[in-house]
């Protein structure tokens, strides 16, 4: 469950890949709005992590979203 402004967003998923300290693959199968309404299908988030000095480099790649406006009532 995702918390927004306008209410709760509920997120039906799985951990697609899982590589300790390197990468996380998820995916999003369904994207519901707090009325129910499904707004978004089938995505997919990478997360990569690389040493860096200092600290740790994080990659986000998310693949899936179609043409799609947002608009509120």
């Amino acid at each position: 469950v995702h918390t927004g402004q306008d209410g709760e967003y509920n997120c039906v998923g799985h951990f697609k890949e899982i590589i300790p300290n390197e990468k996380i693959v998820s995916v999003d199968e369904k994207l519901t709005d707090p009325k129910g309404n499904v707004i978004l299908e089938n995505l997919q988030a990478s997360v990569s992590f690389r040493d860096k000095t200092g600290g740790t480099e994080i990659t986000v790649i998310q693949t899936g979203f179609k043409d799609a406006k947002f608009e509120k009532e």
